[in-house]
């Protein structure tokens, strides 16, 4: 909302602290808006003042007469400029990470944001909203962030109305790798636009290595408000910080463990963790930091950089008859071609860029129909690889023509097993081995393959720490639901050994399902032992496959409907972690719960549901 000395919400503060306190508690949510952008103007034009005198002393309030400070009627007396809210709609926490970006440059050059996270922002404010910033990811195959649900819906209903007031710039945050790159981000862009809304700048596309690209669209959407403001800019050469770690990373290199400069772990053991017997294989890896400066926090991911298998390079060489020597150039370095095709392209993340690069140099216009219907480039991309593609089509292409339309090789993420307090200096994994037939090939995932029949105690491999924001143990000792399937379980292990290595006493309840009781019950003698110790109040199983009945765990909380209801109205924190259809179930399962517990419409649930998320105690970790 626009905000100068002639257009500002009717707020008076004057008078001592308390009063100040008492008057902010009384604000409506519109005043609270102006007072956020207000002093975020105020604090950027002292930050500058600081930036050019080299001086971080400042001077005590003096007093007036009537008791109020100079810096309150510095704040009812400046004159600003346009306040831009600045929403972030996040999953991991990139997006939050890119709107702290906008706003250290939007302060360096005295431009007033507010920067919130979308689950706080009240949808229907739209309407009152004059200058829009969104930065928004997307989930899988399209779908908003949970914190963006609420706000993408109302946007897409009749409720809002006409947008003519409203001007707005957005970026999207994606992975190329998925049909629907970018979806939320455009949804939300063209919805805008439909509505009437004006662009301030274009819309940018950001892809996993998200940073670049922010980069360029930050510096180009300061660049426009500068000049739409009249002001010179400070610099287009900015450092971001975009690290949010703890305070541990002071006296530690925190630029080491991200994806920009990833570093180094060792091996130290892999454990097959099922039973004799079982269908799956689930590996449990045991990773040591020696120079102690890897930095994470339960409910993070590790990325984990791998080779391609040999034996799938050497039948993609084969087949287009390449002499596994010849020179190639990828990304401006010559390498030998099964060099990069072990380890610097993707050769299993089928994309609708790679297709298309492909339909183009061979000719092949069924690739084009393909591409071109969302529905059927998913359903063909799914559990193929380069060589099936190639063979399919009978296409044959030089070392060059091959390495130039094939994506950079991206690190696989896993969800960290382990707390860095109970843990110190190593990070655990639970990772399982991904196997399948397609067309008659046997098939292994690229990175599950990689860690099982490639690595051994004391090799060395390279990762990164995925921060997940949006999937922490609560600041208080509010109760806690764990819902997870497979190696789903890996964060709930993290979180019980924070747990303990802290000495908190949060109520902690275990929903858990896998094929079979005593092949599959992974980490049993660690959920025993908590148990034990009545860290874990209470532990449900649900194994699919012991009995005639399919049983899973939404079936479990479903028997036990009335407790589970009562943790949730008590406060509890509930989070998913496992496949999206096991997430879709467990929340259509509690809806009824809900829905019976209250004696209300499935629409009354769903509003209950809706405050629970906007309360953030409802996490998702899905894949």
């Amino acid at each position: 909302m626009e905000n100068t000395t002639n257009n500002k919400p009717a707020l008076k503060i004057m008078g001592n602290n308390e009063f100040i306190e008492e008057v902010i508690k009384k604000a409506s949510i519109e005043e609270l808006y102006w007072l956020h952008g207000l002093l975020s103007g105020i604090i950027g034009t002292r930050t500058q003042q600081i930036a050019q005198t080299g001086t971080t002393t400042v001077s005590p309030p003096t007093t007036s007469p009537a008791g109020a400070t100079v810096l309150v009627e510095e704040m009812l007396t400046v004159t600003t400029t346009e306040t831009y809210t600045v929403l972030f709609a996040t999953q991991s926490g990139n997006s939050r990470k890119v709107a702290k970006m906008l706003e250290a440059k939007a302060n360096e050059n005295n431009i007033a944001v507010n920067v919130l996270d979308i689950a706080d922002f009240p949808p229907h404010q739209i309407k009152k909203e004059k200058n829009l910033i969104i930065i928004c990811s997307t989930q899988g195959e399209g779908d908003p962030p949970l914190s963006a649900e609420e706000f993408y819906a109302y946007i897409h209903s009749n409720k809002v109305g006409k947008l003519d007031h409203l001007q707005y710039a957005v970026l999207a945050l994606g992975d190329k790798s998925y049909v629907n790159f970018c979806k939320t981000g455009k949804d939300i862009d063209n919805r805008l636009h439909a509505l009437g809304a004006k662009r301030i700048i274009s819309r940018a596309d950001c892809d996993v290595n998200f940073k670049p690209t922010a980069e360029k669209w930050i510096n180009e959407l300061i660049s426009t408000l500068i000049e739409k403001n009249n002001r010179p800019q400070v610099s287009s050469a900015t450092t971001y910080a975009t690290s949010s770690k703890s305070t541990a990373a002071e006296v530690r290199n925190i630029d080491i463990f991200t994806r920009e400069q990833p570093g180094t772990l060792v091996v130290s053991d892999i454990i097959h963790l099922n039973g004799r017997g079982s269908t799956k294989d689930t590996l449990h890896v045991e990773l040591i930091d020696e120079k102690q400066q890897i930095i994470y926090q339960p409910g993070d991911s590790l990325g984990i950089y791998f080779r391609n298998a040999s034996s799938l390079v050497d039948d993609i060489l084969s087949y287009l008859k390449i002499d596994s020597k010849e020179m190639i150039i990828y990304q401006n370095v010559q390498l030998s071609v099964r060099e990069c095709l072990e380890q610097k392209t993707e050769l299993t993340l089928l994309n609708r860029e790679f297709l298309g690069k492909l339909a183009e140099v061979a000719r092949k216009e069924e690739l084009n129909t393909i591409i071109n219907d969302n529905a059927k480039l998913s359903e063909f991309i799914y559990g193929r690889d380069v060589l099936d593609v190639l063979q399919e089509f009978k296409v044959k292409l030089k070392a060059q023509q091959l390495v130039d339309m094939l994506y950079p090789i991206q690190p696989r993420l896993y969800s960290i097993a382990s707390s860095p307090l109970y843990q110190e200096g190593e990070v655990h994994l639970t990772i399982g081995k991904l196997q399948y037939q397609f067309n008659g090939r046997p098939k292994t995932g690229m990175c599950s393959g990689f860690v099982a029949n490639d690595l051994k105690g004391g090799d060395v491999i390279t990762a990164f720490v995925h921060e997940n924001e949006s999937f922490r143990l609560p600041s208080d000792e509010a109760p806690i639901i764990m819902i997870g399937q497979g190696t789903g379980i890996a964060p709930y292990r993290a979180f019980m050994q924070d747990i303990e290595a802290n000495g908190r006493h949060n109520k902690t309840w275990l929903f858990f399902g896998n094929p079979h009781f005593t092949t599959d019950f992974l980490y049993q003698t660690d959920w025993q032992q908590w148990y034990k110790k009545k860290l874990l109040t209470r532990i449900d199983l649900a194994w699919s496959r012991d009995q005639s009945e399919k049983i899973y765990v939404q079936h479990r909380l479903r028997q036990k409907a009335r407790e589970v209801f009562e943790w949730i109205d008590d406060g509890a924190h509930i989070y998913l972690c496992g496949g999206k259809k096991m997430g879709k179930d467990v929340q259509d399962t509690l809806l009824n719960i809900i829905q019976e517990a209250k004696n209300i419409s499935n629409d009354q649930a769903k509003e209950y549901l809706k405050n629970i998320k906007r309360q953030h105690r409802y996490h998702e970790d899905l894949y």
